[in-house]
């Protein structure tokens, strides 16, 4: 539940997923359109990517995932 960040200059978000290769980084993508309708992009981080789901798609990444959030992590939600 801590492996993300709400950007604080818009409503986009990351999700911290530096420990996947290019690859994996592709299927995770994938599964996110495909399973649950949320557009993302894949962002070079130093030597690593993570997924980057904008603004227009946040809300909605936010609401499928709200009912398994503790609520102290529930700031990093929209």
């Amino acid at each position: 539940m801590d492996d993300g960040a709400r950007r604080t200059d818009c409503k986009a978000l990351r999700l911290h997923t530096n420990s996947f290769d290019l690859s994996d980084q592709k299927i995770l993508q994938q599964i996110l359109k495909s399973n649950y309708c949320v557009e993302s992009t894949i962002q070079k981080s130093g030597n690593s990517y993570v997924l980057y789901i904008p603004a227009n798609q946040a809300m909605k990444f936010c609401n499928l995932v709200r009912p398994f959030i503790l609520p102290e992590f529930s700031g990093k939600l929209l």
